[in-house]
């Protein structure tokens, strides 16, 4: 099975930040089991903050598909609260995972990656959104990692968040 997201985490007020690309964006909660918040990285997202911010220089690597520019607007909303981008790209235990942390307006950690297929051998605990996640406060249990905490497993794509995730205008945030 699949899993392909893209997306940004926080807390409300994090998120809040966002309200300068379009007022009318959804965040969503993915469980209560967290106070955090995923905001889907999509085409129209991705694509107002280039028209908001310029598209900047595309990194030549096979990390998180970021430009220049997205890297700076996140490192602006992480001013007020952390806030952290998640990415997922793989499908029958071949793909790979990227997260990056920001707080206090610099990158603090990441970008972060790793190849399902290779990393399988690394305790989950190390894969890289369960450690910013967990920088983040997500806290796992013996039955759950910060991944599956958050409720990311239970969504394969940004689609399904936005079709069946419980939503959170930003400007009621």
């Amino acid at each position: 099975m699949g899993h392909r997201i893209r997306a940004f985490v926080g807390s409300p007020t994090a998120l809040r930040q966002f309200r300068a690309v379009s007022p009318e964006l959804t965040i969503y909660a993915l469980s209560p089991a967290t106070h955090l918040f995923v905001l889907p990285l999509d085409e129209d997202l991705h694509d107002a903050l280039h028209q908001l911010n310029g598209t900047g220089d595309w990194p030549e690597s096979a990390g998180p598909l970021l430009s220049t520019t997205d890297l700076s607007f996140a490192a602006r909303a992480s001013e007020q609260a952390p806030i952290a981008y998640v990415e997922t790209d793989y499908f029958g235990g071949e793909g790979l995972q990227h997260a990056l942390l920001w707080q206090n307006g610099i990158l603090s950690m990441g970008p972060l990656s790793l190849d399902v297929q290779s990393g399988a051998q690394r305790p989950t605990s190390l894969w890289p959104i369960n450690i910013v996640l967990r920088a983040l406060g997500v806290a796992a249990t013996l039955h759950e990692d910060e991944f599956t905490r958050l409720g990311l497993g239970q969504y394969r794509d940004n689609e399904k968040i936005h079709s069946t995730a419980t939503p959170r205008p930003i400007s009621q945030s």
